[in-house]
């Protein structure tokens, strides 16, 4: 059995390249999340990864979506730092990687909250990785304007969904000063992913940008196939969507220093290939 974990942050074209692999010949799962607000063409996550990991997160009493919300606004940095599976939510987790690894077929998934648990995926599932890294301007900036359609189009624990018009100037207001808490998430999740690259080495593990990995699909796909995945070769490029127009956000100084040398670390991990 070889498993293969498509990581990244919210927002950071997992779910584009998720598709991709698909059209591939890659296993990304059985029964996918639904189209959405921001993710028009479909999700293509594992519903099985999606509903474990929102239900740890609840049962550690932090925002299912893995980040912040309105109820929840400012990031408990260390809630997400001892996130862990544990009691009835870690016999769901052994028991869905244990179907998975008996069916003894390749196989992978993409699930942004996966960042959240690696630990327990690198013991369990010992992974192959492909690593998807999206500046934080970027990121952030979609989540704040993503935030106030979500609650428009679905509603939002505590509001129902005509309150939304009615309310509408203050619901935006408050998305936008969601934008640390955003910041802080994108910081947590991509530290997470360097500690899991320089863990498992970079014989099993690739880390692109979309630029990157846009640039030459193939040795990708080339990889793959290294890795025991049975994958066929196919363009990327068709699938990338222009990107809109969005804000340059303003962050607190100490924020952007943070983010900055995230950035780096893995400016240099892309460069040198």
């Amino acid at each position: 059995m070889t498993a293969l974990m498509l990581l990244g942050m919210h927002r950071s074209y997992t779910s584009l390249v998720s598709r991709w692999l698909l059209d591939c010949g890659m296993n990304m799962g059985q029964e996918f999340l639904p189209e959405g607000v921001g993710n028009s063409d479909g999700h293509f996550e594992d519903i099985d990864f999606f509903d474990l990991h929102r239900a740890a997160l609840r049962q550690a009493q932090l925002p299912d979506n893995g980040m912040v919300d309105l109820s929840s606004p400012h990031f408990d940095e260390a809630g997400y730092d001892k996130l862990a599976f544990s009691g009835s939510i870690l016999d769901r987790a052994t028991e869905l990687t244990v179907r998975r690894k008996n069916s003894r077929l390749p196989f992978g998934w993409k699930e942004p909250r996966t960042c959240l648990f690696l630990p327990f995926y690198e013991k369990a599932l010992d992974p192959f990785s492909i690593v998807l890294f999206r500046p934080y301007q970027e990121v952030v900036s979609s989540l704040v304007a993503r935030e106030p359609k979500a609650i428009r189009e679905f509603g939002y624990p505590g509001w129902k969904r005509p309150a939304y018009w009615v309310k509408k100037r203050t619901i935006e207001k408050r998305c936008f000063d969601l934008r640390h808490g955003f910041l802080e998430a994108w910081i947590h999740y991509n530290t997470k992913l360097l500690e899991h690259i320089h863990r498992v080495g970079a014989e099993r593990v690739l880390v692109h940008d979309l630029n990157s990995i846009a640039e030459d699909p193939f040795a990708v796909t080339s990889k793959l196939r290294e890795w025991g995945f049975a994958v066929e070769d196919r363009p990327l490029g068709a699938l990338i969507k222009p990107l809109s127009d969005r804000d340059n956000l303003r962050f607190e100084s100490s924020l952007i220093g943070r983010a900055q040398e995230v950035t780096k670390q893995f400016d240099d991990i892309i460069l040198q290939g």
